[in-house]
């Protein structure tokens, strides 16, 4: 029966790899299209910010009601359900003849990625206990790493080769293809009645605990959402205008633009893991969840903030301001799997597909905001790309930062776990330095 379950376990989370790598792909399929799509339906800079930001209008509203309906079915159907839906969204860009088309189909695709990594996540939640969720949390987002190299690497390329509306349709094949692999072998996992025969306990959370009122004003689910957001605002531009400031601001090709979203990808990927795995090593030794999973990546992202700051220097050599991107948003990027781990580790089982819908949310509203925000700062650059995008980033730096402190100051799931059951009239929950 063991092996079984961890036989199922491991195939289940092997097609949650897959499905976070393709959904990459469908999130950067515009950012490298970027320059086609103004060519062809003659858009203005801020015309271009507006169709960019309009995949994220309904991204979080969407997010936040289907995590209210994992409260009631199953991971395994939502996620097929939403596959199924982002698979025509896809199509229907591919054909959209005129800028309203496109911007209404930008957010139909919104709309059905909305609510993916959080749903991802708490599927894979399913069949882990909360002390061994760092590690395939962060694989996880190695597997969105994993989509956003090889479309760095192959989109640019097929786009000039065969046009970005072509682009849509491959993926809308095999986006198609994997949710009928999901429907198949899908399965949701129940961490609390099979994590004992996985050979773990989970952390014991009174299923009365946890109003959502209570669960979303916390200190801990503030923080960390707070540090997540501005976090978020790089990775919004990179699926906006990174890959046109590297072109018409930095003087290089689409491919190479390509390659220096691609060096950064591997840059955050090669960080993720090894830092997911010192963290959950920590607190198997004993250290404090609170130093493990929340000192340490949002530190991380407060100096990926500070990094920003050097974008103020508009006469850097174009290769120097390439470094220094990189470098930030390998900072940054540690953030989004604690965030997902710290705020799941407070919810009880029933409500976290909500809550984790919600923080994801919240965080990724923040590539609605990015796109708009770069727009209002070229056009206060007289339309400049260079120093419109890097004034953006140097605000993003700095709002990082501030953020980052009060993170710190905020975060604390012991805490916020006692008084949550305190609230509830439950027993204090145990620790997470006593999960065995």
């Amino acid at each position: 029966m063991k092996d079984d379950l961890v036989l199922r376990r491991r195939v289940v989370f092997c097609l949650l790899f897959v499905g976070a790598a393709i959904s990459a792909w469908d999130k950067m399929i515009f950012a490298f299209s970027g320059v086609s799509i103004m060519r062809d339906f003659n858009l203005t800079h801020t015309q271009f910010g507006l169709a960019a930001s309009a995949f994220f209008w309904l991204y979080s509203v969407a997010g936040i009601a289907v995590g209210l309906l994992a409260n009631r079915y199953s991971s395994r159907n939502i996620l097929f359900s939403m596959t199924a839906l982002w698979a025509l969204s896809q199509v229907a860009t591919a054909l959209v003849p005129s800028f309203a088309g496109l911007v209404v189909s930008r957010i139909a695709i919104g709309a059905a990625m909305g609510p993916t990594t959080a749903m991802t996540q708490h599927a894979a939640f399913k069949w882990y206990p909360v002390d061994r969720r760092m590690v395939p949390s962060g694989l996880l987002h190695v597997g969105l790493y994993a989509g956003m190299i090889s479309a760095a690497l192959a989109l640019p390329v097929f786009i000039s080769t065969h046009g970005w509306r072509t682009a849509y349709l491959l993926l809308a094949v095999v986006s198609a293809l994997w949710a009928i692999g999901w429907l198949v072998l899908g399965k949701d996992g129940d961490t609390s009645q099979r994590a004992a025969k996985l050979g773990a306990d989970p952390l014991g959370r009174p299923e009365s605990v946890g109003k959502y009122r209570n669960l979303l004003m916390n200190r801990t689910f503030i923080g960390m959402t707070l540090i997540g957001f501005f976090s978020y605002l790089p990775g919004g531009l990179m699926l906006s205008w990174m890959p046109t400031y590297y072109q018409k601001a930095l003087g290089f090709s689409a491919p190479q633009a390509g390659v220096f979203i691609m060096l950064g990808i591997v840059a955050i990927m090669a960080m993720t893991m090894p830092f997911n795995i010192f963290s959950q090593t920590l607190v198997k030794k004993g250290i404090t969840f609170r130093v493990a999973a929340v000192l340490l990546p949002v530190s991380a992202s407060t100096i990926g903030g500070l990094l920003l700051l050097l974008m103020s220097m508009h006469d850097w050599p174009s290769g120097l301001k390439v470094v220094t991107l990189i470098t930030s948003g390998v900072c940054a990027n540690v953030i989004p799997s604690f965030g997902l781990v710290v705020c799941g580790s407070i919810a009880p089982t029933h409500k976290r597909g909500a809550l984790l819908a919600t923080h994801v949310a919240l965080v990724t509203s923040a590539g609605f905001v990015a796109p708009l925000l770069a727009s209002f700062f070229i056009a206060r650059a007289g339309g400049s790309i260079g120093p419109g995008i890097e004034n953006t980033l140097v605000m993003i730096g700095s709002l990082t930062i501030v953020a980052g402190l009060v993170s710190l100051w905020l975060v604390d799931p012991d805490k916020t776990r006692r008084g949550l059951d305190a609230r509830s009239g439950s027993p204090v929950s145990a620790g997470l330095t006593n999960v065995t």
